[in-house]
């Protein structure tokens, strides 16, 4: 298969990482589809609406997809808003959990018969996800996560494990 075969749909392309990896993809051939919540934005490749934190949005993208084998999708929008562990409120911490976490999901999922359209013609699909080091309670020492790190520490030292699975570490 060569790369113009292949199509990877990218999400958050706009800017940063996404943006790079479109870039990349551009470069090396493959079909590339970005998404952004404004994709008149977008126009070094294929621009499609979608907001993560957007059901319909999701349901509307998947719909414009239809039939389109995707061999590779980047969950790679997200968000980082402004806040601390003192200000956070729940609609705070909801907003990002519902677009970091729950978006990618929600988005997989809507793919699912694009993806199986290409692990059929290709023999495999992939589904990658962009995470932040700041999700990490391990290294963000700093933000808005170190109370709950201090707090694991000390738990820790009461012979309480806490433990993770980090696929690919």
């Amino acid at each position: 298969m060569t790369a113009a075969e292949k199509t990877v749909l990218i999400t958050g392309a706009t800017r940063g990482l996404g943006l790079t990896f479109a870039k990349h993809y551009m470069k090396a051939g493959w079909k590339v589809i970005g998404t952004a919540r404004n994709p008149a934005t977008s126009r070094r490749y294929r621009p499609l609406q979608l907001d993560t934190y957007n059901e319909a949005s999701i349901t509307q993208m998947a719909k414009d997809l239809d039939g389109v084998p995707i061999d590779l999708l980047i969950n790679n929008a997200g968000i980082v808003e402004p806040g601390s562990y003192a200000t956070a409120t729940k609609e705070h911490f909801m907003r990002h959990f519902e677009i970091n976490s729950l978006g990618p999901f929600l988005t997989t999922r809507a793919l699912h018969d694009n993806l199986k359209l290409a692990a059929d013609a290709h023999g495999l699909a992939i589904v990658a996800s962009v995470t932040s080091i700041l999700g990490s309670i391990e290294v963000n020492l700093d933000g808005a996560f170190a109370p709950l790190l201090r707090q694991s520490q000390a738990t820790e030292r009461r012979d309480v494990r806490l433990s993770r699975v980090q696929v690919g570490a």
